[in-house]
């Protein structure tokens, strides 16, 4: 146990929190987009506990599509980074503390430690404020920010059980299920809108049975060699007989490295260069017949979705960000490193673990996938 830790005390258990006045609950997770995704099974735990509050999610703009329609949510308030300015910053977060504050939460939960959420707590007012807590030293502000406070757990665990052992520990009853389930399951819903788009844009292209590939993250530490996926793309549609949807986000980077790829390729595929929204992907995704990707929100996405998955894991790690899904083959090499640039990989833009990763063993896991899918279609 660090230092720092010894200085702070883990909260007791809350006992009984569902026999207390709560209506208005407010869950923070100021993340990304696949760990906004990560977060709908305890939403649903939240709201199971809590069948008639009011409940409002409250996450970072650009991440809400994976929230729209959720079922058990009342409220999705967004922080906007994008509008605030320059010498103005100060203004612009009391304003959204604010917004927060006319909530008037009874009960806030924290699902991750951070600054933002700290001072969201604190401003809310509300009566039970709960958090995790990591590295937190004994003069932190942050520990006044809440009423309950409790330790990460020690061990690596998914994160989708992370969450549910800070639910636990107020006393919210969570799914006993540690595998993934239908109990624990994703949740992400695609309207009528989005999948009539997906049929129109794929029946325009003459696609009816495909394979959907994102080969690109956001930390291009995590991709693949861009000569090997190219190699695949070409393979799965001369060999395999299937056409690829290759997808990548807006950022210019992400473009630029998913061009390349396409650039390598003999067989061109359908290619959407980050220009359609996240809700369009999933459509795209939930017509596909398999996906397959690096560790990036469409590949949690697409496991929200009961999509069969290949995953190409290396520097983020399996054991706490693994597409939530039984029907999923991950191909990880391991990787000493670690995601903070270390020592050997520090100067190279393919990682080792990710170069480690054959073409070979890519080409065989895409064909036992099929194989499934196709002996699934005739047994049903």
């Amino acid at each position: 146990m660090s230092s720092e830790w010894s200085f702070i005390k883990e909260s007791k258990p809350i006992e009984l929190l569902q026999e207390k006045n709560i209506q208005r609950i407010g869950i923070f997770k100021f993340r990304n987009i696949g760990d906004v995704l990560l977060m709908t099974p305890s939403i649903r735990a939240i709201r199971e506990a809590f069948p008639k509050a009011r409940m409002t999610a409250v996450i970072n703009a650009s991440t809400e599509e994976m929230l729209q329609e959720n079922p058990h949510l009342d409220e999705v308030l967004v922080y906007d980074r994008s509008k605030r300015k320059a010498g103005n910053r100060l203004l612009q977060e009391f304003r959204f503390f604010r917004e927060v504050r006319q909530r008037r939460f009874d009960l806030t939960i924290n699902l991750v430690s951070g600054e933002r959420p700290a001072w969201c707590s604190l401003f809310s007012g509300a009566r039970w404020r709960i958090s995790y807590y990591n590295w937190w030293p004994f003069w932190s502000w942050f520990r006044w920010a809440y009423t309950h406070i409790y330790r990460y757990p020690q061990q690596t665990v998914h994160q989708v059980l992370f969450q549910y052992r800070l639910l636990q520990k107020c006393g919210i009853p969570t799914p006993t299920d540690t595998n993934p389930s239908l109990a624990n399951r994703l949740e992400l819903i695609v309207n009528e809108r989005d999948r009539i788009w997906a049929e129109q844009f794929l029946f325009r292209h003459g696609f009816k049975k495909f394979i959907h590939i994102h080969p690109v993250s956001r930390w291009l530490f995590k991709c693949w060699d861009d000569l090997r996926m190219a190699q695949l793309i070409d393979w799965i549609q001369e060999s395999e007989g299937l056409g690829v949807v290759l997808t990548c986000g807006p950022e210019q980077k992400e473009r630029e490295r998913a061009q390349r790829i396409i650039d390598l390729t003999r067989l061109k595929p359908l290619a959407l260069m980050g220009e359609i929204s996240l809700k369009q992907t999933a459509a795209l995704i939930q017509k596909s017949e398999l996906f397959l990707g690096v560790d990036t929100a469409p590949m949690h996405m697409a496991a929200a979705l009961g999509k069969p998955i290949i995953a190409l894991f290396g520097p983020s790690g399996q054991g706490d960000w693994a597409p939530w899904t039984s029907s999923r083959i991950i191909i990880d090499k391991g990787c000493p490193c670690g995601p903070v640039l270390k020592g050997g990989c520090e100067h190279h833009s393919l990682r080792a673990c990710m170069e480690a990763i054959t073409l070979d063993e890519v080409k065989t896991a895409v064909r036992s996938v099929l194989v499934t899918c196709f002996t699934d279609k005739i047994d049903s």
